[in-house]
């Protein structure tokens, strides 16, 4: 066995083919090694720790992430693993003519990868190190998933090797007839229709009732069962899709470049089909969590938690008149708080209040409040200014209301105003009224000025809401709570993070599919036009130009990697946007259309480094040969 290992260490690089399929080798581990680190590193640190969502749901999420990386990786491994594999299978048999037992010869071919795998996953380990040096986002990965990957990449890649390549009597007579191999059977295709026409159907009923605010159980079965149906059937459907192409191309196109590149789409073979299936999948299941994402991007609580870090921090305080200027100055004491308002808030009742009959007064002009120097709108003085939607309980909505002034421990001081109220009217937007005030938010809310009769009367008995007013970030609370101050309103800043951390998570699974995927495909083009030689020099000596037959390669390599690309990315975009007209919320076109462009691109740019990675020169050999 020692011998074979050792054999198996030479061969690694005993030729120049063979030292470059061994750095192909390490090159694809690295790669592999480095994105997967990389990806869990983020996955872990952004999200596992947040207790805005069940640590079960959050370890799921994490878990699925990592298995979609997995895939385009386990696929570049593969391809690379198995380069030029007909040379290999060839100098394994002659080993096994020659008297080394089966077992041996296995050992050989693992050693002859294993070696350059093992430094090539090192490697990938230590660009993680540096990435997360250089890149924020980027965290160290846990000892655990450093263990599991610096012992799974190299252990693929033995297996991938040690594996003969075996192929039927049927298939390698007809490889030696050069016939093209059957026709992938139609009913693959089939699930990708189903799930489509179910997506539809869940569409239609969700458009027809638009008061529902949740759709009946059958019809969210049929959505989900649409979209999972979706998934598989992208799974299923790439040997229909390609000979489809091809067929397309061979119909309605004339000429050498159409007849060259249709009869070569016929004749993908299957290892190239299983890299562009895995590019497939994992570029659908990226545009289905960039639609799930936008679904938490759409939520109150992280809309607020956004402005609130993004644009302009606030913290609300709720104090009595005679606690008003103390408090006031503590807060504005603190490093991080800008300005402070102050506004008197008082309850507004028509009925019984302890049932919901009314809500929170605050006492203010119209031109007190402003949202980027201009007055709040729609906002009249004589009278009570709804915000929102406000509810009014059963029967006939009232005309007038009771402003009262109430103690800290919530009692009534016997003090109130009657004022008019109008539900009918226009209300005042709660975004815009958050922004110009700051403060109450998600109660009953009506803003009623000073200088309606008996209002002002309340004022020397009436409760402050105090608004602190800092930059972006999110260390307004931390301060504030420091110095003493007690506060009434928080932001979900933890949901905040969790949104956050799953964007940056998405992005990164996005680049790892798009960029290993498309990887793969091209080295599998590359080791399929080399061993193809033959044929290539065939169509040069009947005069096949030369730019003719590399514009074949160029198209072979870019129309199922671009046009996969497409069709996943749609068939995504279509379930992605299903599943979000269930809380009427619009899907992301801009993320779609900037993976699209970025598919097409690197699609474009790999299938051109095909082109030039296979030489067009003739060899004499294989001139005698034909």
């Amino acid at each position: 066995m020692k011998t074979a290992v050792a054999l198996g260490a030479r061969l690694a690089f005993g030729t120049r083919g063979q030292r470059l399929r061994s750095l192909a080798v390490l090159g694809a581990c690295a790669l592999g090694t480095a994105f997967v680190l990389t990806v869990c590193g983020i996955a872990v640190d952004q999200l596992l720790d947040n207790t805005a969502f069940q640590r079960r749901a959050v370890v799921y999420f994490i878990a699925g992430a990592n298995l979609i990386v997995a895939l385009p990786v386990l696929a570049l491994l593969t391809t690379v693993s198995r380069l030029s594999a007909s040379v290999r299978d060839q100098r394994l048999a002659n080993l096994r003519l020659l008297g080394m037992p089966a077992q041996q010869t296995r050992a050989v071919a693992a050693t002859e990868v294993g070696v350059v795998s093992t430094v090539g996953t090192l490697l990938g380990g230590l660009v993680h190190a540096l990435c997360v040096i250089a890149v924020p986002p980027a965290a160290l990965a846990p000892w655990g998933a450093w263990v599991a990957v610096l012992l799974a990449v190299p252990a693929a890649g033995m297996i991938v090797a040690a594996l003969p390549q075996r192929g039927s009597g049927s298939a390698a007579l007809a490889q030696s007839r050069r016939s093209l191999p059957a026709d992938p059977q139609w009913w693959r295709g089939l699930p990708l229709l189903v799930g489509l026409v179910l997506c539809w159907l869940a569409r239609r009923e969700i458009s027809e009732n638009p008061a529902l605010h949740l759709p009946q159980a059958a019809v969210l079965a049929t959505l989900f069962g649409g979209v999972a149906t979706v998934g598989i059937g992208i799974l299923l459907v790439v040997p229909v899709f390609t000979r489809l192409v091809a067929a397309v191309v061979l119909r309605h196109r004339r000429g050498p470049l159409a007849t060259l590149l249709g009869r070569r789409l016929q004749d993908q073979p299957a290892a190239m089909t299983r890299v562009v299936t895995t590019l497939m999948v994992g570029l659908f299941a990226v545009m289905m969590a960039t639609a799930v994402l936008s679904a938490f991007l759409s939520t109150p609580q992280y809309v607020a938690a956004s402005d609130h870090v993004e644009r302009e921090q606030l913290a609300e305080v709720s104090v009595t008149v005679a606690q008003a200027a103390s408090t006031r100055a503590r807060i504005a004491s603190v490093a991080a708080v800008n300005e402070v308002s102050q506004f008197p808030i008082a309850a507004l009742t028509w009925g019984d209040y302890d049932l919901g009959e009314g809500g929170t007064a605050l006492i203010a002009r119209c031109s007190q409040l402003t949202v980027d120097g201009r007055p709040l709108t729609p906002c009249t003085d004589t009278r009570a200014n709804p915000v929102g939607e406000p509810w009014y309980g059963d029967g006939t909505a009232p005309s007038e209301a009771d402003v009262q002034a109430w103690r800290e421990d919530n009692t009534p001081t016997g003090s109130s105003a009657r004022v008019r109220i109008d539900f009918g009217a226009a209300s005042i937007s709660p975004d815009a009224f958050r922004r110009a005030v700051g403060a109450l938010e998600g109660q009953n809310v009506f803003v009623v000025s000073p200088d309606l009769p008996g209002v002002a009367d309340l004022l020397p008995h009436s409760q402050v809401v105090l608004v602190a007013h800092g930059g972006p970030g999110d260390d307004l609370y931390d301060q504030l709570e420091a110095a003493g101050v007690r506060l009434d309103s928080y932001v979900d800043l933890e949901n905040y993070r969790f949104v956050q951390g799953m964007q940056r998570l998405i992005w990164a699974v996005a680049v790892t599919v798009l960029s290993l995927g498309l990887l793969a495909f091209a080295v599998a083009t590359i080791d399929r036009g080399i061993a193809r030689q033959r044929e290539l020099t065939a169509l040069r000596l009947i005069g096949t130009p030369a730019p003719l037959l590399r514009w074949t390669q160029w198209l072979e390599a870019l129309v199922p990697t671009a046009l996969g690309s497409l069709l996943a990315l749609g068939c995504g975009a279509y379930a992605g946007s299903t599943y979000l007209q269930v809380d009427r919320i619009a899907f992301p076109m801009r993320s779609a259309a900037l993976l699209s462009a970025t598919a097409l691109t690197v699609s474009a740019v790999l299938a051109l480094i095909t082109v030039l990675g296979t030489s067009s020169r003739l060899d004499p050999e294989h001139i005698r040969t034909e």
